[in-house]
């Protein structure tokens, strides 16, 4: 995925924030072996607001994405998917915040008018090591499947679980992880 246009506003004491982007994703379909292997491309649009207390206790963000799928393209063509030129509407909502002096929590979670219901729901959590920065996350996130490229024409959906974890130093800047975004 890549942004080709970016913009962001923030109040000045960083309470209310709004951003948008639009952009062009490519993705590969199929592993590269497979006889079906093929790229996709689709235009992204977003739009979030953001609203974090001066308190810095807790803070939550609203969003949405709409993409629009602009076709194949490859050596074999023939297998098309239904969806490869359909639209998809996202709505993301985030809510976080701070677990004592040491630890800070987020849950967030999308749904996504293609699987028609809950695409993703993650729970994650940070905790303050002194030189590092702990990063744990359980999530579950359903796909919509469409049986197209094997001669049906039936869609399904699969449900996958992630659990990650990992220890990143702190950086002398101040800048922790990659996980939280209120930290």
């Amino acid at each position: 995925s890549s942004d080709l246009i970016m913009a962001a506003w923030r109040t000045l004491d960083e309470t209310f924030g709004v951003s948008s982007a639009v952009g062009l994703s490519e993705f590969q379909l199929y592993a590269p072996s497979d006889p079906a292997a093929r790229i996709a491309s689709a235009w992204h649009y977003s739009i979030a607001a953001t609203y974090k207390p001066r308190s810095g206790r807790w803070w939550t963000q609203l969003g949405t994405t709409y993409r629009q799928g602009l076709g194949i393209g490859g050596a074999n063509q023939v297998n098309k998917s239904t969806t490869d030129t359909n639209s998809d509407l996202i709505y993301q909502a985030l809510l976080g915040g701070r677990i004592g002096p040491k630890w800070t929590s987020q849950v967030s979670t999308e749904w996504d008018s293609q699987v028609s219901g809950l695409r993703e729901l993650k729970v994650q959590f940070e905790r303050d090591l002194h030189d590092a920065v702990l990063y744990l996350m359980i999530g579950q996130r359903n796909s919509a499947l469409n049986g197209a490229s094997s001669g049906g024409s039936s869609s399904s959906s699969t449900s996958s679980m992630d659990f990650r974890i990992s220890i990143s130093p702190k950086l002398p800047t101040g800048a922790s992880s990659p996980g939280m975004t209120g930290s």
